[in-house]
């Protein structure tokens, strides 16, 4: 009996094994002969769910009321076109002063040139958090993708990393890596001395290029990266972080392609390993590792005569402050050399393209100078003491920055939760919203009438109340040889993906006369 049932029970396991096989085999059949018309059920399915959010975000209420390129309303390509073009900024001005304060650049994003908006967007404690713009910040280290202080949308996290660094930024520190810096003037200055005594004309760009890149080497970990001593981009690392930069610029607009791109870290692993020269940041992430295996060796730590970030983000046992973790260690260091060497270098590139061409401005500069030296509160070798203590100066870097922002595209915000008013107008919660600097720093009702001009004057005759509101706004950021413009009919090159990059800086220098009259 019971080897009868148990047949029985195999029989019936069997028959639905079979059963269920044929089913199987049917559908799979089935899926064969029909193949290009199920996928074609399918690709329509896809597609009328991709023109129904089109249709929808084209015309989201608070959205679609707004002026700004037909295209843009409908896809993000325009961005990528308005970023590929190396016009972003001028294309920015353009649409603003064509359409006003509220301009739609895209399916969800709204470009802001109003200056009332300036705080509730960029303001501290403000609810307006990153948009995903930022993930394309985000690198592989050690096999994953890791968060940054400047890509993170963690306010937690964001408070967590800014305290780890917030002082060293502080003037008082800042001042204690002035010798690190001078060694950097003191090579760059020798270098520019060798053009004027050989009267030959001389690119400037790439030299400022390259003194900003050793000066924050060695503000950084007390090591240049050699760059004014070879007159050449060593190792090629400031052109692979620009072309690091010009891809965040372009797939930030569809920062969705991150993943499958440089933020998937198991891909750029195997990239990396097939072609390592293929991006800077492994080598700079060497670079920072040895100088922390170096420091431990040494027992060098941060002592109040120590000048350079790792020293401090290493801490002392003797003053109690705590050592970074690893990770934080090297995550700091390469922010600084990312965010420091270009930002430095085009902030320089703009001062000294603007003295040139006018030399009222740059005749007036020297006098305050000279005055200083002869006075005996300027230094030779101006400490930033100094410099502090020299108002047309400051002016002329604030003027300088003015009329060429560093960052060519917007900052983007996300609008919080509820919705909020613009420009008296209701935005929805999640669309994006940022102001342009290059928009922002032409408007006249802030600098005037003459915001075409570089006119450092306006940083220091203006009343107390208009001046408070030019810092407001001013969203830049960031004595040896004399100096004039070798092609007076030509003009500087501008092209922007990330930063607004400049080049063909020919200048001709020449020795001048010091305060007290030696060469």
């Amino acid at each position: 009996m019971l080897l009868w049932e148990f047949h029985l029970h195999s029989t019936i396991n069997f028959t639905a094994q079979r059963s269920k096989m044929a089913s199987t085999m049917m559908l799979l059949g089935y899926v064969q002969q029909n193949a290009i018309i199920i996928s074609y059920y399918l690709l329509s399915a896809f597609f009328s769910y991709w023109f129904a959010r089109k249709i929808y975000h084209c015309f989201k209420p608070g959205l679609r009321e707004l002026p700004g390129p037909k295209i843009a309303s409908w896809t993000r390509l325009w961005r990528v076109w308005a970023v590929l073009s190396g016009n972003y900024p001028v294309k920015f001005r353009q649409l603003h002063e064509k359409h006003g304060k509220l301009v739609r650049v895209g399916p969800n994003h709204i470009s802001v040139a109003d200056p009332a908006a300036i705080p509730k967007i960029y303001g501290f404690n403000n609810k307006y958090l990153k948009s995903d713009f930022y993930h394309a910040f985000q690198a592989p280290y050690k096999g994953r993708i890791v968060d940054n202080l400047f890509a993170t949308q963690s306010t937690e996290f964001h408070k967590s990393q800014r305290s780890q660094v917030a002082h060293r930024f502080s003037m008082s520190s800042l001042a204690e890596m002035q010798s690190s810096v001078d060694g950097c003037t003191k090579i760059l200055l020798d270098k520019l001395r060798g053009f004027a005594d050989k009267q030959e004309v001389v690119d400037i760009g790439p030299w400022l290029q390259w003194y900003a890149f050793d000066v924050i080497g060695a503000i950084t970990f007390s090591q240049r990266f050699g760059c004014l001593e070879s007159g050449s981009d060593v190792g090629g690392l400031i052109s692979g972080i620009e072309d690091t930069l010009k891809y965040v610029g372009v797939v930030g607009q569809l920062p969705e392609l991150h993943p499958w791109l440089i933020g998937n870290a198991k891909l750029i692993t195997t990239i990396q390993k097939l072609f390592p020269d293929v991006s800077p940041v492994p080598n700079i992430i060497k670079i920072i590792e040895n100088q922390i295996k170096k420091y431990d060796l040494e027992g060098k730590y941060y002592q109040s005569k120590k000048e350079d970030f790792l020293a401090y983000y290493m801490g002392d046992s003797v003053t109690g402050k705590i050592r970074l973790d690893h990770d934080d260690l090297v995550g700091h260091c390469l922010g600084s050399v990312f965010a420091g060497s270009d930002t430095t270098a085009i902030a320089l590139r703009a001062i000294f393209y603007y003295l040139l061409k006018n030399p009222r401005v740059y005749a007036k500069l020297m006098t305050e100078i000279d005055s200083g030296i002869s006075a005996g509160h300027v230094s030779e070798m101006a400490t930033l003491d100094n410099s502090m203590k020299m108002p047309y100066l400051q002016a002329c870097m604030k003027e300088g920055m003015r009329l060429h922002p560093i960052v060519g595209q917007v900052l983007e915000r996300c609008v919080p939760k509820g919705g909020d008013f613009l420009s008296g107008h209701y935005l929805p919660e999640g669309t994006v919203v940022g102001i342009h600097a290059w928009v922002i720093h032409h408007d006249p009702s802030i600098f005037g009438e003459d915001h075409e001009d570089f006119r450092p004057e306006r940083w220091i005759e203006n009343s107390a109340e208009k001046l408070k509101n030019m810092e407001k706004c001013f969203l830049a950021f960031g004595a040896g040889s004399r100096l004039e413009w070798a092609y007076p009919e030509k003009d500087w090159k501008l092209e922007t993906v990330w930063f607004t990059k400049q080049t063909d800086l020919f200048v001709r220098l020449k020795a001048r006369q010091k305060a007290n009259g030696t060469p």
